[in-house]
């Protein structure tokens, strides 16, 4: 199967804590973040900034080469691996929005936990937050979810 024909939107544990992150492939084939405005999954970045630029520089492409690539690796393996699964995983996700209750339809309000109507305003941080805790939930829920179709 080319990457064209596998799904778009995807979820996949993060291979350090087992929180849900979620991913969709954009139209050149390139898995992304999801949604967009996510800052992105992964380790946590160290403080490099009291440092001197030539140490700081090597130090940032240290913890890319030796951190970054290898957790974000791993995510794409998943998910090349099974793709159909980290699908229908996305796609069991289901929710209702947590303000209104309202069923969430769309890939974006199911990662947020609310739907758009209801988002409006809600600083990008908050938002960011919720699909962080959502993420974790959704983490949760995996065995249960995986183990109960076997």
């Amino acid at each position: 199967m080319g990457k064209r024909d596998t799904p778009t939107y995807f979820a996949v544990p993060d291979p350090d804590t087992g929180d849900m992150t979620y991913w969709y492939r954009d139209r050149r084939g390139v898995v992304q973040p999801w949604p967009p405005k996510v800052r992105g999954y992964g380790p946590t970045w160290p403080d490099f900034s009291a440092l001197p630029r030539g140490e700081r520089d090597e130090r940032v492409r240290d913890f890319i080469l030796g951190t970054m690539r290898p957790w974000r690796q791993s995510i794409e393996e998943t998910l090349d691996a099974e793709p159909d699964t980290a699908a229908a995983r996305f796609a069991a996700f289901q929710s209702r929005c947590c303000i209104c209750g309202k069923d969430l339809t769309d890939a974006e309000s199911k990662v947020l936990g609310i739907g758009p109507d209801c988002r409006r305003g809600v600083p990008s941080h908050v938002l960011e937050s919720l699909a962080r805790e959502m993420g974790r939930i959704h983490g949760q829920m995996v065995p249960t979810t995986e183990g109960a179709s076997e």
